[in-house]
């Protein structure tokens, strides 16, 4: 014999199916998300170290931004299985920092290193006071008492300029 339900069961029951479907269709975040390449080198003359990657900038107020995801790599050579390369082994590694900063105070710092590989990641600058500016150096960083360690030129990065943080 076939189970009755109430009309209370019923009602709940689609009342709860409602309200599923309206959280799937809900929007996920009005923040506009700004894509912006990065790139920078640790400078030495053997292209030994560098990071490349997208900064996502969570534009809020105009040039500004409270969240940016860093997504990217950092490589230092040489790489397992690189042809043979004139510059070889060096007893380095390679140490990608990426610094956010509000009117010229650091606000949050990441750095990622690695040695004679490649090493992809996603990290998340945040800070309250709004992220105005990312500087990203390469470092190399001696594994032993010498060669001595030495950093590429810092590259400097703003949210990138467009009609959601222009006013």
């Amino acid at each position: 014999m076939p189970r009755r339900m109430s009309l209370r069961t019923v009602a709940l029951a689609g009342a709860a199916g409602l309200l599923s479907v309206g959280a799937a269709a809900a929007p996920a975040s009005a923040v506009p998300i700004i894509q912006q390449p990065f790139h920078a080198d640790s400078g030495d003359k053997c292209p030994m170290g560098f990071t490349t990657g997208t900064f996502g900038w969570q534009i809020g107020s105009p040039g500004t931004a409270r969240l940016v995801t860093v997504t990217g790599t950092v490589v230092d050579r040489p790489l397992p299985g690189d042809p043979a390369t004139v510059c070889g082994e060096d007893a380095r590694n390679s140490t990608a920092t990426f610094t956010a900063y509000n009117k010229g105070v650091p606000v949050h710092n990441e750095a990622h290193t690695v040695n004679n590989g490649r090493l992809s990641f996603t990290t998340t600058l945040t800070a309250v006071p709004p992220i105005d500016r990312i500087v990203v150096q390469v470092c190399r960083r001696s594994l032993q008492p010498t060669p001595p360690d030495f950093c590429g030129i810092p590259q400097q990065y703003t949210p990138p300029n467009t009609t959601a943080n222009a006013g």
